[in-house]
């Protein structure tokens, strides 16, 4: 594995190239029923495709995501292409993207980030936790 620091930049890089698809989709109706109060947006879908197929070709690491799985191994990216569904879909901007590098079943990169409301939180093994960006006043 190289290095998580190197490799959460690879996922910054993934998140930012989703960010538009994610900001254009708000209030994305249901698509996928997986149970009674859960669903899919074709956004998570559509987010979830994209970001497997840029960390893949990235990183050449594999992709487990929320909304269609992928083969489990030592070292995977763990994907939930839009977190907060219920409030995607409603227009709340109170949910984000969160992609995690998971190695020998201990997460050591992440990134979860908020194009809504403007904030990204990441952190990586042997690097800073950085957490930037966020509504000002002035905005």
């Amino acid at each position: 594995m190289n290095d998580p620091r190197e490799l959460v930049a690879l996922a910054e890089s993934a998140v930012d190239h989703v960010a538009d698809l994610f900001v254009a989709g708000l209030g994305a109706p249901p698509a996928v029923f997986k149970g009674e109060t859960d669903f899919a947006t074709e956004v998570d879908l559509r987010i979830e495709k994209e970001l497997r197929a840029t960390l893949t070709q990235l990183t050449g690491i594999g992709v487990y995501g929320e909304e269609s799985g992928g083969t489990l191994s030592d070292t995977i990216w763990v994907v939930d292409p839009i977190d907060g569904t219920a409030n995607y879909s409603a227009g709340s901007p109170l949910c984000g993207i969160l992609v995690s590098l998971v190695h020998e079943a201990r997460p050591v990169a992440a990134v979860a980030d908020f194009p809504l409301l403007r904030r990204r939180l990441v952190a990586a093994e042997g690097g800073t936790f950085r957490s930037f960006g966020g509504a000002h006043p002035s905005d």
